[in-house]
């Protein structure tokens, strides 16, 4: 498996603008995916690594996949964008980081014909208690304070072009 100490290195610096897809994109699909594949106590080991850089990677990563999830149509990569997510809460150097990457994945959740809601639920047993909660009360949030125009998002492109960009 994969750890979380393979997300420092200098190669992540800008991670998040990289042309989608990337090949940096299959590493911290690996620790995600190695997540989630482990039995809870592995879990927690994976998670006890996770610094603060690592952290700020996984939220990319999360933005990253709600746009390719658009791109495949796959719900799938939400789903490990919300795992990502859980992950990186507690972690991130400014932990409202994590809510630009939840509006983000909200929309495309939408876009797929589903909810950020139901991917939540789908994910939920991986997830730590802090970030399951952490991650409800953006859903419950009025829809105007989790909107992209909220976060000072905006989607640029269509189809393979998709792309969530700063507004």
């Amino acid at each position: 498996m994969q750890k979380p100490s393979q997300l420092t290195g200098k190669q992540f610096n800008g991670y998040l603008r990289v042309a989608l897809p990337h090949k940096l994109d299959e590493v911290v699909e690996a620790v995600v995916v190695g997540y989630m594949r482990e039995l809870p106590s592995g879990r927690q080991e994976v998670l006890d690594e996770v610094g603060p850089r690592a952290a700020g990677v996984l939220n990319s990563y999360a933005e990253r996949m709600a746009s390719i999830g658009v791109r495949t149509t796959s719900v799938g990569c939400l789903e490990r964008g919300i795992v990502a997510i859980g992950m990186a809460t507690g972690r991130l150097d400014d932990p409202r980081d994590s809510l630009i990457a939840l509006a983000a994945l909200n929309h495309s959740a939408t876009m797929l014909g589903s909810s950020l809601e139901r991917i939540i639920a789908e994910v939920s047993g991986l997830l730590p208690a802090a970030a399951l909660s952490s991650v409800r009360a953006f859903v419950s949030r009025r829809e105007g304070n989790k909107s992209l125009s909220a976060m000072r998002l905006r989607t640029t492109g269509s189809g393979s072009e998709f792309r969530y960009v700063s507004a």
